[in-house]
């Protein structure tokens, strides 16, 4: 999956805020991202990676 708008998307996300990391959660989710995961058959508690952006899967 393809995402050339994510890294603004990331610029803009601060890790360490509450609120912006429930919007970044959100994002990903309407774009698809978590979707393409699942059918990835990736599981809860893995690493995902996105553009040098690092978080763990939680459904």
């Amino acid at each position: 999956m393809e995402a050339s708008w994510f890294p603004r998307v990331l610029r803009g996300i601060d890790t360490e805020d509450y609120e912006s990391l429930q919007y970044m959660q959100r994002v990903l989710e309407k774009s698809g991202v978590f979707e393409a995961l699942k059918e990835k058959v990736i599981k809860e508690g893995e690493t995902v990676e996105i553009y040098e952006f690092e978080f763990e899967y939680v459904p």
